[in-house]
């Protein structure tokens, strides 16, 4: 894996767009078209926003974030908080609502990063290599091989 990127920003929503951008950005690099950069970019936005809204709610704190992608094949965010874990709702993988009137109150985000993102793995109470507790998200994008010339 090649890292791209290592952020660590406080959680707070005047640094959201920071983090989104970064991921964007670094998701160009990695060949992806301008759409699959979109998404990345939405998914990190949405991520970070639950982080600072529902994980600290109001409280310091920081996140970090490592992008990394191994070429033609994966694309990988990894954000780390100390913050309030929460229990992924067994609904979050399901299928997406057919219509508005289907929506259920919170949890849209989620199923948001589900949709941009290959794959979304929460881990909370986890180790970091700097020794600290943590909850982990990794999200990761498959990307498409590099056709032969």
């Amino acid at each position: 894996m090649i890292t791209l990127r290592r952020l660590r920003l406080p959680a707070r929503h005047d640094q959201l767009a920071v983090f989104a951008r970064e991921a964007c950005e670094a998701a160009k690099e990695a060949g992806m078209s301008e759409g699959e950069a979109c998404r990345v970019e939405l998914a990190v936005d949405e991520a970070c926003a639950n982080i600072v809204d529902h994980a600290y709610a109001g409280h310091p704190g920081d996140i970090d974030m490592e992008i990394a992608y191994a070429p033609a094949r994966a694309f990988v965010v990894t954000l780390l908080d100390e913050g309030r874990p929460f229990e992924v709702p067994r609904w979050a993988n399901e299928k997406p609502p057919a219509s508005v009137d289907e929506v259920r109150v919170g949890g849209l985000g989620l199923r948001i990063i589900r949709q941009a993102m290959t794959e979304a793995r929460w881990e909370f109470g986890v180790g970091a290599a700097d020794g600290r507790r943590v909850n982990r998200l990794t999200m990761t994008r498959t990307l498409a091989p590099v056709a032969a010339a």
